[in-house]
């Protein structure tokens, strides 16, 4: 489904069931963005998909499914985001490596697929791929630190170690997590909140109880 056929799809639903853009958009958008999106001018994001399913009271698959392969990235890795969050992971997965495999310019976008990968990866129980995706993605972040998805890295590979038994390695990488957060002062953040109870389980698992406290 490529953007032009995404926005002809969210008419029809919208035509069939006798809303109005009005409503499609109800309290949570605007109306001129659901114009943008009807003329296939805008790509929607995960949880503006979820709005419009809502809206038009139909699953998101109805709204977003397809195999087509002009379908743009961006959209490819909204279905992603919504796949793992619903637990479909080999979904997830599949649609992930569609994007790391058409090797966009966008960055970003690469890093979302990429971190997304080794969540899927981890989540389908590939603990050992998923922890080298993790790696590979701790790489590419040292570019930019100072991004939130270098963060979120760096508590997901920690958490994949963890899982793996790998807990010597796994504090080691929490460690320097940590140390991040404090440079970036972002220790009061729900991430850094979430990497302190992982490290904090890690140390207690190995015994050291002062480090753990």
């Amino acid at each position: 489904m490529s953007q032009t056929k995404f926005a002809q799809q969210l008419r029809r639903l919208r035509k069939a069931r006798g809303l109005t853009q009005r409503d499609l958009a109800g309290s949570s958008l605007s109306v001129s963005y659901v114009s943008l999106l009807e003329a296939g001018k805008r790509s929607p994001t995960p949880e503006t998909i979820r709005i419009l399913a809502d809206a038009l009271s139909c699953d998101v698959h109805e709204l977003i499914e397809s195999g087509d392969a002009d379908q743009p990235l961006a959209l490819v890795l909204a279905q992603a985001d919504l796949a793992l969050q619903a637990g479909e992971v080999s979904g997830a997965l599949e649609r992930y490596e569609q994007v790391i495999a058409a090797d966009p310019d966008d960055l970003a976008l690469l890093r979302r697929a990429r971190l997304g990968q080794a969540q899927a990866l981890q989540g389908a129980g590939r603990l050992a791929e998923a922890a080298k995706v993790y790696e590979r993605c701790v790489r590419l972040a040292e570019e930019d630190p100072a991004n939130e998805l270098s963060l979120r890295v760096q508590v997901g590979w920690c958490r994949c170690l963890a899982q793996m038994g790998e807990l010597v390695r796994a504090a080691d990488v929490g460690k320097a997590a940590l140390a991040e957060f404090d440079a970036l002062s972002a220790q009061e953040s729900e991430l850094s909140i979430r990497l302190i109870a992982t490290v904090a389980s890690i140390w207690y698992e190995l015994g050291d109880l002062r480090e753990a406290e």
